[in-house]
């Protein structure tokens, strides 16, 4: 393999790197309403708060999805006030909506108190 052919496949390398780092600042969690089917759970050190799952299961309960939806699930710290922010997608390809946004939310990441 010559110098050029290395260089680029170190750079591919890199560059894919680079976006799953990126692509792992927040979850997306696959749902066939009404069943959870996985989530990561990315949260502050802090015991005190909701797990990622709670978060997703409140939205779940509280926000009328129907057919095949998608949660993204971002934990944002904010001062003392930290919350999850749920967003749902539908997941459905027969459906018009599939890939679009339906719904954002936020829960609060000490109370688990939905906010619409």
């Amino acid at each position: 393999m010559d110098n050029k052919v290395k260089i680029t496949i170190i750079v591919v390398i890199l560059f894919i790197s680079v976006l799953g780092i990126i692509s792992n600042t927040h979850s997306n969690t696959l749902v066939i309403y009404p069943s959870l089917k996985t989530i990561s759970n990315q949260t502050s050190n802090d015991s005190n708060l909701i797990s990622p799952s709670e978060a997703v299961s409140i939205a779940n309960t509280n926000i009328p999805a129907f057919g095949e939806v998608r949660y993204g699930v971002k934990y944002i710290q904010n001062g003392q006030n930290p919350y999850y922010m749920i967003t749902i997608y539908g997941n459905d390809p027969g459906l018009n909506v599939y890939g679009q946004i339906i719904v954002v939310s936020k829960v609060d990441a000490k109370t688990g108190k939905l906010y619409v």
